[in-house]
């Protein structure tokens, strides 16, 4: 039997920060051919679209586990740091959302008519955490 040597992971390849970095590019799919403050509403809505990802998915944790008709003992430390997380990304998401505030109006005018129809509704992690909360009861069992 052969093994073969696995190349050594570089941080580059295991978060895929080449493919990141190539998405501010709007419909243009060139950063270079959008403005400054285009490529900042890009990046600010991405990296919200990231933090609402990761609370979606502690939330589901966190909602299975109490969802148990009894939770175990040693699963309240996890819960608690669970939901300590939770409301440390939205404290983060929160305040990283101020960064829209450095943007004037005529700077989002100037790239506004690229969204159109677009709008922060169509969110796919907003409208998860929505749905995923909204069909369930107080105990986390579906209503």
């Amino acid at each position: 039997m052969t093994v073969l040597a696995k190349e050594p992971t570089t941080y580059w390849d295991y978060i895929r920060v080449p493919e990141l970095l190539e998405l501010q590019g709007g419909l243009e799919r060139n950063e270079r051919g959008i403005s400054q403050e285009e490529v900042v509403f890009i990046t600010i809505h991405q990296v919200y679209e990231l933090w609402l990802k990761l609370l979606l998915r502690d939330l589901v944790v966190a909602r299975d586990l109490f969802a148990q008709p009894h939770v175990p003992d040693d699963a309240l430390a996890g819960a608690c740091r669970l939901l300590g997380r939770i409301r440390l990304i939205l404290e983060l998401a929160s305040n990283h959302f101020g960064l829209m505030e450095t943007m004037t109006p005529r700077d989002y005018l100037d790239f506004r008519d690229k969204l159109f129809p677009a709008s922060g509704g169509q969110s796919a992690s907003s409208a998860r955490s929505r749905s995923s909360w909204a069909s369930r009861g107080a105990r986390g069992r579906p209503t």
